[in-house]
C-alpha cells in the first residue's frame, strides 16, 4: 500500500472512531410516566369545573410508584392523581409528572422518564372550540363543537381551517366523516348569539388536529455509516401502526442494492455480523401488515466498509 493510501486509511480510521465517541449516549430508562385526564376536559373555560390528572407508567403495574407533579418547571404535589378545583386561567399551562420507585435488587430508585407534557388550557373568553384530542385516522370521523359560555341560543356558527373559512350553520355541533391528511390543521370557531335583544359575537382559539396514516412511512437508520471491516452493523427499520384494532403487527423486508436479504422478518432491526468489503451497498426496509394489505417503503441508507489494513 503506498504511503497516500495508508495516510487515507489511517484518516478514515481516525474519523470514524472519533464519530462513535461522540454519538454515545447513556442509556435511557425503559420506562415513562404518562398523565391522563380522568375528570374534566381539555380546553374549559375558568371556574367551569374541576379537573383531575393522573400519572401512571404503562408497562409497570407496580403500586410501589412515588409521583410528582409540576408545572414547567415547577414542583406542584406528591402523588398518583392532581386536581384542579374550579380551574382559573392561571391554572392553563403545561403538566408533567415523573415516577420513581424502589426495587429489591438496587440501592437507588428506579426512575420513569418524565411524562410528556400535558396541556391544559383554561379560558377567561367566551368561545373554545371543542375537537379531537387524540389524533383521527385516515377514514375516520372526528366532531368539532364550538362552545359558549353559558350556553346561550346560538344564531350562527362558523367553523374555520387554517384561517379560512370552510363551513357555516346554526348550530354548535359539525360532524367530519372520511377524514384524510388534508384535514390535519388549526381549527377555531366564531359564534354568534343574541341576549336581552342585542347580538353577541365570540372567537375560540385555535385548535390543533392531527390526522395519522395507518401505517406510517419507514424510516431506516444505521449508527454509523462508514464502518470496520469485522465490525458488527445494526439497521434500524422504524415505523409506526396507528391502529384501534388489536392483534395487527408489522413484518419486515430487507434489501440491498434492490436485492432481498432473506425473508419476512418480525423484528424491526437487521444485524450484519462481521461485515466485509461485500457488504458495502445501499439498503432500505419494507414495512409491511398483512392483514390491511398495507406496505411501506423507507429511505436509502449507505453503508461503506473500510478494508482492513493490509
Amino acid at each position: 500500500m503506498s504511503c497516500n493510501a495508508c495516510l487515507w486509511h489511517s484518516l478514515l480510521v481516525v474519523l470514524t472512531l472519533l464519530s462513535r465517541t461522540m454519538s454515545q449516549e447513556p442509556t435511557p430508562s425503559p420506562f415513562q410516566a404518562e398523565v391522563s385526564l380522568t375528570r374534566g376536559e381539555v380546553r374549559l373555560f375558568s371556574g367551569e369545573g374541576d379537573v383531575e390528572l393522573t400519572c401512571s407508567v404503562p408497562g409497570d403495574a407496580s403500586p410501589l410508584w412515588k409521583f410528582q407533579w409540576f408545572k414547567g418547571d415547577q414542583m406542584l404535589a406528591e402523588g398518583a392523581t392532581y386536581v384542579i378545583d374550579k380551574a382559573h386561567v392561571r391554572d392553563g399551562g403545561l403538566y408533567t409528572c415523573q415516577g420513581s420507585r424502589y426495587t429489591e435488587t438496587r440501592q437507588l430508585p428506579l426512575e420513569a422518564r418524565p411524562s410528556h407534557p400535558f396541556h391544559l388550557h383554561v379560558d377567561g373568553g367566551w368561545a373554545i372550540l371543542r375537537a379531537p384530542t387524540e389524533y383521527r385516522l385516515l377514514g375516520e370521523s372526528m366532531i368539532l363543537t364550538c362552545r359558549v359560555r353559558g350556553n346561550p341560543f346560538l344564531v350562527e356558527v362558523i367553523f374555520y381551517k387554517d384561517g379560512v373559512e370552510f363551513w357555516k350553520q346554526s348550530n354548535s355541533e359539525l360532524l367530519l366523516t372520511n377524514v384524510t391528511l388534508d384535514d390535519r390543521g388549526s381549527y377555531w370557531c366564531r359564534a354568534t348569539w343574541e341576549s336581552r335583544l342585542m347580538y353577541h359575537s365570540a372567537i375560540s382559539q385555535p385548535v390543533p388536529v392531527d390526522v395519522k396514516e395507518i401505517l406510517e412511512d419507514p424510516q431506516l437508520e444505521s449508527e454509523f455509516s462508514v464502518v470496520f471491516h469485522g465490525d458488527n452493523v445494526v439497521l434500524h427499520c422504524n415505523t409506526q401502526l396507528n391502529t384501534r384494532e388489536d392483534g395487527l403487527k408489522i413484518m419486515y423486508y430487507y434489501y440491498k442494492d434492490g436485492e432481498r436479504l432473506g425473508p419476512a422478518t418480525s423484528s424491526s432491526s437487521y444485524v450484519i455480523q462481521h461485515v466485509v468489503v461485500q457488504d458495502s451497498g445501499l439498503y432500505q426496509c419494507q414495512a409491511t401488515t398483512r392483514k390491511l394489505n398495507l406496505e411501506k417503503w423507507s429511505n436509502t441508507v449507505k453503508l461503506d466498509v473500510i478494508p482492513p489494513l493490509k
